[in-house]
């Protein structure tokens, strides 16, 4: 199911996605397409009024993807990566005679040692390195942290999640989404947390919220960044 609507003279186009979940969802992706997770059943009057109440959001998050700084990189010379909340700058050294590529930072440089310039693959060498230095990252707040937690979390795994900065499965799992890493240290180490107290309060309820403001006081600024730069660290 597609349907459309106007608001403040500008046309807002939606998908309709049915899935098994109790609440309507709304996502915008980086093309601007504007999909609504729906529970089956609900009626298209509810899905139109509770999408319409966000359509301030919509047009917000619409235009975030279609400023100059969110265009899909190409993974050329030049293009800006964000780690550990700062800008590096991508710098390509080519020869054709090596057998294996190499990532590493250079002052504000994000420099590839690589036998090709072909985008894809430097793409597929980035999120490697992303995904190793992520993994270091977050075992090593982890270990700063789990002691005030009082609880030791089970498997630790990185994944590229499209919604999701991490989880804590039932059995005090940990998934994190590797692109975290982008982030500054301070808000890595909210994701962390946020995760290793669901190993105490598997929800959202009161009593998580005030565990977590207990190692981390000011958490709501850690969590605005989030939301404010979630488009910066997506490709």
């Amino acid at each position: 199911m597609q349907f459309s609507f106007k608001y403040e003279n500008r046309l807002i186009q939606c998908k309709v996605i049915l899935r098994n979940r109790k609440n309507i969802t709304i996502r915008v992706d980086a093309g601007g397409q504007v999909t609504v997770l729906v529970p089956p059943g609900t009626s298209e009057k509810i899905i139109r009024e509770q999408v319409e109440s966000k359509a301030r959001w919509i047009l917000k998050q619409i235009d975030y993807f279609n400023y100059p700084a969110f265009a899909p990189r190409q993974f050329m010379e030049g293009e800006w990566f964000l780690y550990l909340g700062c800008e590096y700058h991508l710098h390509l050294e080519i020869d054709s005679s090596l057998t294996k590529m190499e990532v590493k930072l250079d002052r504000d440089r994000l420099v590839v040692l690589t036998p090709t310039a072909n985008g894809g693959i430097i793409r597929e060498a980035l999120e490697t390195w992303y995904r190793r230095q992520a993994r270091k990252k977050i075992a090593e707040r982890i270990a700063c942290y789990e002691d005030r937690i009082a609880r030791v979390p089970g498997r630790i795994t990185i994944k590229s999640q499209k919604c999701r900065w991490g989880s804590c499965s039932a059995r005090g799992n940990l998934n994190f989404n590797w692109r975290i890493v982008m982030a500054p240290e301070r808000v890595v180490d909210y994701v962390v947390v946020h995760e290793l107290c669901h190993l105490l309060e598997l929800n959202h309820s009161r009593r998580f919220w005030a565990l977590l403001a207990q190692v981390i006081p000011d958490y709501k600024e850690d969590k605005e960044w989030l939301q404010k730069n979630a488009m910066r660290m997506s490709w």
